[in-house]
């Protein structure tokens, strides 16, 4: 099997996971390892695009015990690094066939669930007026404090300092 052209050099979807990952692992670290694993599944399913081989659609979804021991996975270790090959462990399954799974189960990936639940989180500990930022950020398993506000900002639309501010007792 070879590619029949360089045209991938060239590719958009490769050239702006490679950049993401660059940027990622530049700005955070190693500890968005969902937010790369995402990456690397959209890469590798781009390069078999390329050489025409199509992925077979899967018409399976997790089961619900599935879904639930995820969720309890992730609500215990939250503030922990959490990458999608510990998750698929836990369901015994391949990291490619529980990342589609998942996604169809939830429509969401592995990564934006994680976040969310993070997101939750750091919402709770914001309710407190003394919390400091930089200790939501690390308590909720985010890289760092900025890592965190850049994400809150996203989902939210407004600053963690921002959302203590009007929320916080």
């Amino acid at each position: 099997m070879q590619l029949t052209s360089f045209s991938f050099i060239y590719d958009h979807v490769l050239r702006t996971s490679m950049q993401r990952i660059w940027h990622v692992t530049k700005e955070y670290g190693f500890s968005s390892d969902l937010l790369i694993d995402g990456l690397w599944m959209t890469i590798i399913g781009r390069l078999l695009e390329l050489v025409n081989i199509k992925p077979k659609p899967s018409r399976h979804k997790l089961s619900s015990v599935h879904i639930k021991t995820i969720g309890d996975y992730v609500e215990e270790n939250y503030h922990q690094s959490i990458n999608t090959a510990t998750l698929a462990g836990l369901v015994g399954m391949s990291v490619s066939r529980f990342a589609k799974e998942f996604r169809q189960s939830t429509s969401k990936t592995p990564y934006q669930f994680v976040l969310e639940k993070r997101i939750e989180k750091a919402q709770l500990f914001l309710c407190q007026k003394s919390a400091k930022l930089c200790d939501v950020a690390y308590r909720c398993g985010f890289a760092s404090q900025t890592h965190l506000s850049d994400i809150f900002r996203e989902k939210l639309g407004t600053t963690p300092k921002q959302y203590q501010k009007e929320i916080a007792i």
